[in-house]
């Protein structure tokens, strides 16, 4: 038999494939990541449709608070840092979409410096030429800038949220007795001062908030030190302001994250970092040659108070060898972590590195000998997948 009547017979006798029903698709995308559900979006209009429903997106964005989807490192755009001479420079990551902020000479828009940063949101400020203080808001995302009124600079800012995929925001500012305020992009203005209630621990004096903060829901977690005359800022304790109720409360750092001899925003054996971990409070130490993490499991009741438990993210020989370092690790400072993508920046001597709490993966991310030793301030280009799809449109 020839080979064109066998295919003919072939033809005739192989039933044709059905296509995949829409909600066994769905069931589908939800499990990848969030590139491949941007790209399964735009294959055809009834998908599409499906995909930007709110009947996709709210089962999506339980998934996400629960943690059902974990992290997703595509979500991470890239991050920015400040050079010599306060030229701030923006480092992409290569598989996500790109970033729209001057990508061909990673610079930000007319030289400003940046603040703070959130789900893709990137707060800038500069001084006019008559001192005033000038702010703006950049979508790293769209490429969208917009102005924002200015704030007294003695006040920390920091993004309490971000939402419509950064078409919406709150910003907050606080100073460190817990005066605050907040500005609204949905108002246009700045909310009143209010000062939050202190606790008598929080008074003491020489105390300095670190300014990263942890933001999950409406409060702001602050680390906080104490001035020691012998080694510096040493590790008191951490902050907590909720912001609907004002008011201010102390927690003690779980037993044994710390030293004796540990020392805060200096190139130490040690470092901490909080953090918003699948919408945990958490703390990241950093240790020479390793990341472990510090959870707090809230109080369920009087009688079963708030518990830190400890566990290992990434340990030392497994952290050393896949960045080619066995024997003689440097110091390591942690400079972030995106709560969305569970991206971990450590800095070394001269490199930034990327590690995956996920899948513990480590990676060299950049390398700038003098310039990131001189101005370690890294921010967050960090995407909202549920927002990102509310803000997609049919076609």
């Amino acid at each position: 038999m020839s080979s064109k009547r066998r295919r003919r017979k072939c033809s005739r006798t192989t039933p044709a494939r059905e296509p995949l029903p829409v909600d066994l698709l769905l069931e589908i995308v939800v499990c990848t990541d969030a590139i491949t559900v941007v790209r399964c979006a735009a294959t055809c209009r009834i998908l599409r449709r499906a995909i930007v429903d709110l009947a996709f997106r709210r089962p999506l964005a339980l998934l996400s608070a629960t943690d059902g989807r974990g992290f997703d490192p595509s979500l991470l755009l890239g991050v920015s840092y400040l050079r010599r001479r306060h030229i701030p420079r923006v480092i992409p990551t290569p598989t996500p979409p790109q970033i729209h902020i001057r990508p061909g000479t990673h610079s930000l828009p007319d030289s400003f410096e940046p603040r703070t940063s959130r789900d893709g949101l990137l707060l800038l400020c500069r001084y006019g030429r008559s001192g005033n203080l000038q702010l703006r808001v950049c979508n790293t995302f769209t490429g969208d800038v917009t102005s924002c009124p200015k704030f007294d600079e003695t006040y920390a800012p920091v993004f309490l949220s971000v939402g419509d995929a950064g078409g919406s925001y709150e910003l907050l500012v606080y100073s460190r007795n817990m005066r605050f305020r907040t500005f609204s992009s949905k108002h246009g203005q700045w909310g009143v001062i209010r000062q939050a209630s202190v606790a008598e621990h929080h008074q003491k004096p020489k105390r300095l908030l670190v300014s990263r903060p942890a933001v999950i829901g409406r409060t702001v977690f602050c680390l906080c030190c104490l001035l020691n005359a012998q080694i510096g800022y040493q590790p008191d304790g951490i902050v907590a302001l909720d912001v609907d109720a004002a008011e201010a409360t102390t927690m003690k750092l779980p037993p044994g994250c710390t030293s004796t001899t540990t020392r805060i925003l200096r190139d130490e054996d040690e470092h901490l970092l909080l953090a918003s971990v699948r919408g945990r409070l958490s703390l990241l130490v950093a240790v020479r040659g390793g990341i472990s993490m510090w959870t707090l499991t809230p109080a369920s009741s009087p009688e079963s108070p708030a518990t830190w438990n400890w566990r290992l993210g990434i340990g030392r020989v497994e952290f050393e060898k896949q960045v080619d370092q066995v024997g003689s690790p440097p110091r390591y400072v942690i400079e972030g972590f995106g709560e969305r993508s569970g991206t971990v920046i450590v800095r070394g001597s001269s490199d930034l590195l990327r590690v995956d709490l996920g899948t513990k993966v480590v990676t060299k991310f950049h390398c700038s000998r003098n310039a990131l030793v001189a101005y370690p301030f890294l921010l967050w280009h960090e995407e909202d997948l549920v927002s990102l799809l509310q803000a997609m449109k049919y076609f």
